[in-house]
């Protein structure tokens, strides 16, 4: 997904999964995890001070980790979610009552 973005064959993600809220209900989410077009914005500065590795690369590693951290979260909320309908449908035939 993030090797397609980078090479631009993609201008939009979206993530969508189910946001886990308790074991009742579970609100489907669809947040844009990513847009193309961003805008750079180049700091004109007379100091003397020397930054490694550049802004640019850390920049880069920081937005790859927090996707990676998006994607992993909606796992998680996903999986919360299959365990809570899991143990509620496996508890409705103990407590409904037989005729």
């Amino acid at each position: 997904m993030l090797d397609s973005y980078n090479a631009g064959s993609l201008d939009r993600v979206f993530l969508s999964y189910n946001e886990f809220v308790n074991t009742i209900p579970a609100r489907g989410v669809r947040p844009a995890a990513a847009a193309a077009g961003a805008e750079t914005q180049v700091a004109r500065h007379d100091w003397d001070y020397l930054y490694e590795p550049d802004a640019e690369t850390v920049l880069e590693h920081v937005l790859t980790r927090y996707v990676e951290s998006l994607v992993y979260q909606a796992v998680l909320e996903n999986v919360a979610s299959e365990h809570a309908a899991r143990m509620v449908a496996m508890n409705r035939p103990a407590t409904t009552p037989t005729s």
